[in-house]
């Protein structure tokens, strides 16, 4: 399966338009430059070769540079980890208090309107895309007329944890 989902990608990586050469050189690089470029990369090797390429630097954690500036890709993911668990660590708290609390309510008034709305109101959260809610949330929070959170960034240390809690709720 994981093989599958490798060859995926590459194959995906390789139909997409343009040149790798172009791209990490840019436009205005000479035909030679890009053919240097193409030798040095094994973009000229055939694609069983590159693809084995591609699945020995997976291995080793090796994801190559970014085009253009060159940076590490693995670099940019480590970089932003760290605040990837924290929100993903707030998120999965959230849930559990909101599912524990609303199974509650539902359990406690069973076929009564309080059910029903709890109901209504889980179908309704299910259905709603998430990345659509969020543009909605900071629209109205963060760019309406009494910002209460912040439309962007992430709290220092220093502003304790409150400031970091107001960061993470629209992040």
């Amino acid at each position: 399966m994981i093989l599958g989902i490798t060859l995926l990608v590459f194959l995906v990586l390789q139909a997409a338009p343009g040149d790798q050469a172009s791209s990490a050189l840019g436009d205005g690089a000479s035909e030679e430059a890009k053919q240097q470029y193409r030798q040095e990369n094994g973009l000229n090797d055939p694609l069983v070769l590159q693809y084995f390429r591609f699945l020995g630097r997976l291995l080793q954690l090796d994801l190559g540079v970014t085009t253009p500036p060159a940076k590490s890709v693995a670099s940019m993911i480590g970089s932003a980890f760290p605040l990837t668990l924290q929100l993903t660590f707030l998120g999965v708290l959230i849930a559990i208090v909101l599912s524990l609390g609303f199974g509650i309510l539902g359990a406690l008034y069973r076929d009564k309107w309080q059910d029903q709305l709890v109901r209504v109101f889980s179908i309704a959260a299910i259905a709603t895309p998430s990345f659509w809610l969020g543009i909605l949330l900071i629209q109205w929070f963060a760019l309406g007329a009494s910002p209460l959170f912040p439309s962007g960034g992430i709290a220092t240390p220093e502003s304790g944890f409150g400031g970091w809690l107001n960061s993470m709720a629209l992040p």
